[in-house]
């Protein structure tokens, strides 16, 4: 124990500060101990009430950075082993991640949606090395597209470096506006709109579909466009690949079959029927096929 500490650890834990104190007048925080940070510093919820009784819903993960150094960069260590475990742990979370930028000089904080980083996951698989970038000043007024490839990674041969665009933040506001219960409601509504189209593209993901939503036009004070852009891919023409998208979403499809059988859609039922068969065998519980089944 030195008694002592780099200045830039602590303005980094001073950001952080600030960015639970804002966080918590739109919902619940919890900070992530240090000691188990991997990429996100807290989780949170946004409160469905402004007065009364509280509940809490939409929760989500939150990335903190300062104003003077903003970026995720997700590179390489070392001992990487070729299994690009720095990069694919973004892609395996079940709660969107958000980027929260803090201007402590401001008392200010902007929160970016890391979707843009979906197009690295399906489009770019010698993606070795990825920057997530916010839009800092108020300029740039194009939309938001697809990573630009960078330089090639050294330790990994074949790989690269792409750069993310995040656009402009889709919330953005400062200590002084959590007093005006009409400035929160705006911020939770941007905020719980971000965490929806996250939540879709993290469900998504875990089904094995490449598919997800993004903000494809941002605006510089953090309202958010009408414009919501959508990736959509043929899936993967691999039985190992198929199996798993199906063994995630046969409970969908026996519920379907159960309501096509109930209200007598007997076109709708064996269209559904036939999706079903296609799951691994012994996946799908021979109860559901004996309802579903049955004439």
């Amino acid at each position: 124990m030195s008694g002592s500490r780099q200045s830039n650890f602590r303005e980094g834990d001073r950001s952080e500060y600030l960015a639970v104190y804002f966080l918590s007048a739109l919902g619940l925080v919890a900070s992530v101990p240090r000691q188990e940070d991997i990429g996100f510093d807290l989780v949170c919820s946004i409160a469905d009430n402004d007065v009364g009784r509280l509940t809490f819903n939409s929760q989500y993960l939150v990335s903190v950075k300062s104003l003077s150094s903003p970026c995720i960069d997700l590179q390489p260590s070392p001992s990487e082993d070729g299994k690009l475990s720095h990069i694919r742990w973004l892609f395996r979370l079940e709660l969107p991640l958000l980027l929260a930028v803090v201007d402590k000089s401001k008392e200010e904080l902007r929160l970016y949606s890391t979707l843009p980083a979906y197009f690295v996951y399906y489009s770019h698989p010698d993606c070795g090395a990825l920057t997530l970038i916010p839009r800092i000043t108020d300029e740039d007024r194009s939309d938001v597209g697809r990573p630009k490839m960078g330089r090639a990674v050294r330790s990994l041969p074949g790989r690269y470096h792409y750069l993310v665009d995040l656009g402009h933040p889709v919330v953005r506001g400062t200590v002084r506006m959590l007093s005006n219960p009409n400035e929160v409601r705006h911020l939770k509504k941007n905020l719980r709109a971000a965490v929806s189209w996250g939540r879709i593209a993290a469900l998504q993901a875990k089904l094995g579909v490449p598919f997800f939503f993004w903000f494809a036009k941002t605006q510089p004070k953090g309202s958010l466009a009408d414009q919501v852009g959508f990736y959509v891919d043929t899936m993967p023409n691999a039985r190992e690949a198929l199996d798993f998208t199906y063994n995630r979403i046969w409970p969908t499809l026996s519920s379907l079959a159960m309501l096509y059988k109930a209200t007598n859609e007997r076109e709708n039922l064996e269209a559904t029927l036939r999706l079903m068969r296609l799951a691994p065998q012994g996946v799908i519980p021979q109860q559901i096929w004996d309802h579903v089944s049955q004439t």
